[in-house]
Formats: C-alpha cells, sequence, structure tokens
C-alpha cells in the first residue's frame, strides 16, 4: 500500500459564515500558519499506604494559533478573528488537514473564542498578525476530528 502524506501546504483553516446547523464555509486565505494542540494535562494520585503515586490524564484541552499575513484593505478574515477577540464572541472553526469539498480529510471544529492577537512587525519582512484560539463556552458540541464527506 503506497502512503500519501500530507504537508503543512495541504492544512486549511474554514470559519463558518452560516449557521452551526447548516454551515459555510470560507476558506481563510491569508492564513499563512496554523498550529493545532491537544493536552491532556496530569492529575497525580498520592494514596497513603502505597509508595508510588498514580497518574490520570485530565480532560482534553484543545488551543489552535493562527498567524495572518497582513495585507492593506478590506479583509473579512481578520476581521472576523478581530472582531470575535473585541466583542467577546465564539468564531466557528473547521482546522481541517485539506480541502473542506474534498471526503477523506479531517480536522477539528470548534466554535472558539479568541484569547489573543499579537502583531509582529520586522523591519525586512511583511507584517504577522498572529489569534490564539480555544474552544469557548457554547451550546454546540465539538466535533473533533471530524471528516469531510
Amino acid at each position: 500500500m503506497v502512503e500519501v502524506y500530507i504537508t503543512g501546504r495541504e492544512a486549511k483553516l474554514f470559519h463558518n459564515t452560516g449557521t452551526f446547523a447548516a454551515p459555510v464555509w470560507d476558506e481563510v486565505l491569508n492564513c499563512e500558519t496554523t498550529s493545532g494542540n491537544r493536552d491532556g494535562g496530569e492529575v497525580v494520585f498520592d494514596n497513603r499506604g502505597i509508595a508510588n503515586k498514580q497518574s490520570k490524564r485530565e480532560s482534553l484541552k484543545h488551543a489552535l494559533e493562527c498567524t495572518f499575513t497582513w495585507s492593506r484593505g478590506t479583509n473579512a478574515d481578520y476581521e472576523a478573528f478581530r472582531d470575535a477577540l473585541l466583542n467577546e464572541t465564539l468564531i466557528d472553526c473547521w482546522h481541517l488537514d485539506g480541502a473542506s469539498a474534498t471526503a477523506g480529510h479531517q480536522g477539528d471544529r470548534f466554535e472558539f473564542a479568541v484569547l489573543s492577537e499579537s502583531i509582529d512587525m520586522p523591519l525586512a519582512d511583511g507584517v504577522k498578525v498572529t489569534f490564539t484560539l480555544a474552544p469557548g463556552v457554547s451550546s454546540e458540541t465539538p466535533q473533533g476530528n471530524l471528516v469531510a464527506v
């Protein structure tokens, strides 16, 4: 069997411009890099009379970081993330390993809270804006490893 490797270049970030039940996925075109993280953390139990400590994984924590290349003029994707940060609203995103219209690609879909924005203005390169996101408190069920059909 021939293995097909996925490169970072194929990864996509989409945000929903429709409703959660009837999503309309808009690809975030000027998103240069994305980085997802799942961390379970550790809870340590120290039982009396037992010489060894015992550990258990905490609830899974998700985080997403996306870096935009700054462009002049109207930038609807950037504005959607910035507005979610400033207005303390959630933004429905799908971090996917390929095109949303291609069957078999998978990724995580959450209603994210935008936690921070940082702007990097190097003298010799383009301006970059990085947003840090984490799943927000939502009535919608997160969909981890959602597969495109």
